[in-house]
C-alpha cells in the first residue's frame, strides 16, 4: 500500500484547503502546449468556507480570474462556477440525503487538471463540509471542533482540530505519550504518530479546560471508495494520486466537548 501521510509534512491551515496541489508538488512556469493538461499551478484553487442553509450548501473560494471550478459526485453529476475578476467563486450544492463525496476539476485556458483532493459533505442537522488532501489532514470548513479530524494510511495518524491561535494543545493517542503542539495562526493544529497499528484506538486533546474524548476503530483503508458512520463521526475511505488509498474520520459538528 502507498502511505503518503509518513512521507509529507503535517501542515494546518490554508494549506491543507489548497485544491490542486498534492504533498511535494511546486509552482512552475506554464510550458504546455495549447490543450496539454496542466499538473501544476502558480496560484492553487481552494475553497474556504461553507454555509449550510434550507436550500442546500453554499461554497465560496479563491481561484485565478476566470477559472472554471467543476465539482464532479460519484455519480458523474457535476456543479461548476466560475472565479470572477476578483478571483472568488461560488458554488452551491443540494443539501446531501446520505454522505457525498465530489472530485474537483480546474478548467483553465482551455486546459483541465484534476485535484488530488475531494470533497467530503456529511448529513443531518450536525452536518460538515471537509476538504479531504492526499497525505495530510481531512480540513472542515464550516465546522472545526477541538478534536475535528483523523487521518490514517494504515500506519501513520494524524490527529487535527482547532482551538485558539498560539494556544498550547495536548494530544494522547492510547497509552502513547501525550503530544504538546501550537495552534498556529490560523486557529489550527496538527499531531502525527507513527507506526499505528489498526484497531480501536482513544484519541484525547486538551485545551485549557476543554478535553474531547473519542475512541475509532482504525483499520487499514480498503482499496475501494466508500463511506461508513459511527455516533461520533463520519469515515471516508478515498483514493489518492499514485494509487494509494487513505481513511479520514470527520468528527460530528456536535460532539465537540469545548
Amino acid at each position: 500500500m502507498k502511505r503518503l501521510i509518513a512521507g509529507c509534512r503535517a501542515g494546518a491551515g490554508a494549506a491543507a484547503l489548497i485544491l490542486l496541489a498534492a504533498c511535494g508538488d511546486q509552482p512552475e512556469a506554464d510550458t504546455r502546449e495549447p490543450g496539454e493538461l496542466q499538473t501544476s499551478w502558480a496560484a492553487p484553487a481552494r475553497l474556504e468556507t461553507a454555509v449550510f442553509g434550507p436550500n442546500g450548501v453554499t461554497l465560496t473560494g479563491a481561484a485565478a480570474p476566470g477559472d472554471r471550478i467543476v465539482l464532479t459526485d460519484t455519480a458523474g453529476v457535476s456543479v461548476a462556477a466560475t472565479a470572477g475578476d476578483d478571483g472568488v467563486f461560488s458554488l452551491r450544492l443540494a443539501t446531501p440525503a446520505e454522505v457525498s463525496l465530489y472530485h474537483a476539476e480546474i478548467q483553465s485556458r482551455g486546459s483541465q487538471a484534476r485535484a488530488g483532493e475531494w470533497l467530503a459533505i456529511t448529513r443531518g442537522p450536525d452536518a460538515v463540509a471537509a476538504v479531504l488532501a492526499p497525505g495530510a489532514v481531512v480540513t472542515p470548513l464550516n465546522h472545526a471542533g477541538l478534536l475535528s479530524g483523523v487521518d490514517y494510511d494504515g500506519s501513520a495518524v494524524l490527529v487535527s482540530g482547532a482551538a485558539l491561535p498560539g494556544e498550547p494543545v495536548r494530544v494522547s493517542l492510547d497509552d502513547r505519550p501525550a503530544q504538546a503542539v501550537t495552534v498556529d495562526q490560523t486557529g489550527r493544529y496538527v499531531a502525527r504518530f507513527a507506526s499505528v497499528p489498526p484497531g480501536p484506538r482513544r484519541f484525547r486533546v486538551e485545551a485549557g479546560e476543554r478535553i474531547q474524548d473519542v475512541v475509532l476503530t482504525l483499520t487499514a483503508p480498503p482499496e475501494a471508495l466508500g463511506t461508513s458512520g459511527s455516533a461520533v463521526a463520519t469515515r471516508i475511505d478515498w483514493p489518492t494520486p499514485g494509487g494509494g488509498f487513505q481513511s479520514s474520520w470527520i468528527l460530528n459538528a456536535g460532539d465537540d466537548d469545548g
